[in-house]
């Protein structure tokens, strides 16, 4: 069970706290040497920080769920993600996902998505513009949507850009976002015709592809703040702070010795007593101090996870 203890002294007021202050590249591939099988790219050489490794990388079509072959016929198409789909006739378009677990010991919140856009003709460089729209969506361990970004009609290929390069993309979320929640995020990436003007024929790839945010050591599980209040209605509370678990509850124990722990404010402190819900990360709530704790020169606090 996770506890961490708080002392006071009346009148006293302690805390720690910890943010996350590093901004860089959370994932990234440049799909160099990847294995193609069908619609999988695997052994992706994952450059990491933060996060664990999140393993392959498929092609499915549109929202049927019906996988989608990855061009595999020469070293162009070999060293980047590129569906065989022509995403070009209005409303077609292909989806990939990332898996992204924080890795033991480590906070990250995501930022942004880049990546290189490829405009393909049979495999190869397009020899004329096309345009593609991409779309991420950013699910948390629950399925739910945290965050999204799109942008239409990134163009790529002669005269629209210059012959063989490709086109820089960049998605930004509205916020940042944390990956807080205990469990495996999924980060969806569509690409094709969402929007905007239609193309009359094209397949469109990526490289380089980069996951952008902030790394920092995980917050620990502990009581950051406390404040005592000797003038509170209708007697003395004590407030505390603490790092949130994931925990469902918690319960709030105190002790005279830091031997006897067998008295409580709360058993059952439940995510609505916070007073603070704006603060993803702490948790705050006060407690009267009632009964011994009312006149006691000093005490200590306790909050163990549920």
């Amino acid at each position: 069970m996770n506890s961490k203890i708080c002392f006071f002294r009346s009148a006293a007021l302690a805390f720690l706290s910890a943010s996350l202050v590093n901004g860089e590249t959370i994932a990234s591939t440049t799909f160099d040497g990847q294995t193609l099988n069908g619609n999988t790219a695997s052994d992706l050489g994952w450059t990491l920080n933060g996060v664990e490794d999140p393993g392959e990388m498929s092609a499915f079509v549109q929202d049927s769920g019906n996988a989608q072959n990855l061009f595999n016929s020469n070293d162009f198409n070999q060293n980047q993600f590129a569906p065989q789909i022509n995403v070009g006739n209005g409303n077609t378009w292909w989806r990939t996902s990332v898996n992204l677990t924080a890795a033991a010991g480590s906070s990250v919140t995501l930022t942004e998505v880049t990546f290189d856009h490829w405009s393909l003709n049979a495999g190869g460089v397009q020899n004329v513009g096309r345009r593609s729209d991409f779309t991420i969506t950013l699910y948390d361990p629950s399925n739910v949507v945290v965050g999204t970004a799109s942008i239409l009609d990134v163009a790529n290929g002669q005269p629209l850009t210059p012959a063989g390069s490709p086109t820089p993309v960049s998605l930004i979320f509205a916020a940042p976002i944390p990956l807080s929640a205990p469990g495996t995020y999924r980060l969806e990436i569509d690409g094709g015709e969402l929007g905007g003007a239609d193309e009359t024929g094209n397949h469109a790839g990526f490289d380089n592809l980069a996951i952008i945010g902030s790394t920092g050591p995980s917050v620990p599980f502990a009581i950051t703040e406390l404040e005592y209040d000797p003038d509170g209605d209708p007697g003395p509370t004590v407030t505390l702070t603490w790092t949130k678990t994931g925990a469902a509850s918690y319960s709030v124990f105190y002790s005279f010795d830091l031997i006897d722990w067998g008295a409580d404010l709360d058993d059952s402190v439940l995510l609505e007593s916070d007073e603070n819900p704006e603060d993803a990360d702490q948790m705050t709530v006060t407690f009267p101090l009632v009964g011994p704790l009312e006149n006691a020169p000093d005490a200590f606090f306790r909050v163990d996870g549920n």
